[in-house]
């Protein structure tokens, strides 16, 4: 039977790629939405990519040696609920470059700490099995996003895109809360 905080780490990394999803095959059209050009679109990915790049070298360091993984994971998908939302606010090319910074440090963040604690959490025996789960699950749930982000940009523009967007990371927070909050119950449990 699979641990609990492998099941909501599973959740929290589903809901995190179906919000990606629904944009990632979008982006560039947002970004021509805000009279840029395809070099915006390529540069400003490459600040997010090169951004959570460092910050997952820095934070990979530091969780391993002074914070806490699940507080961590919690900080980074924080972050991550404020991408989405910032989104919709963006009105010129260089708010968006700092949209992706925002997004960038979550990722930066909860990386490290996600693959941490899943790591730790395996069934011994069961690693390709659980692995796979991450792999494949994030993978439909991209495909099935993908087409559900073209459905709503569609018929209904960004902003309702933004907003589920936002509501997904909103749930894998509390995702991510569960996990710190039944540690932090069982520490008390063991200190009583």
């Amino acid at each position: 039977m699979m641990k609990w905080e492998l099941k909501l780490l599973l959740l929290s990394t589903y809901l995190n790629f179906f919000s990606s999803g629904l944009f990632l095959p979008l982006y560039a059209v947002f970004v021509q939405s805000l009279h840029g050009t395809v070099f915006h679109a390529g540069a400003s990915f490459g600040v997010y990519t090169l951004t959570a790049g460092i910050i997952v070298f820095i934070f990979g360091k530091l969780e391993d040696k002074i914070l806490d993984k699940r507080k961590m994971l919690c900080v980074g998908y924080f972050f991550l609920c404020l991408g989405p939302l910032s989104y919709l606010f963006v009105t010129s090319i260089p708010l968006l470059y700092l949209v992706q910074v925002i997004n960038a440090i979550g990722v930066g963040i909860f990386t490290p700490a996600w693959k941490s604690l899943y790591s730790k959490d395996e069934d011994i025996g069961k690693e390709a099995q659980e692995w796979s789960l991450v792999d494949g699950g994030d993978m439909i749930l991209i495909s099935i996003a993908a087409v559900l982000g073209g459905f709503l940009v569609n018929w209904y523009g960004f902003r309702m895109l933004f907003l589920l967007m936002f509501f997904a990371q909103v749930i894998a927070f509390f995702f991510c809360l569960q996990i710190l909050w039944r540690k932090e119950g069982k520490r008390k449990r063991l200190k009583n």
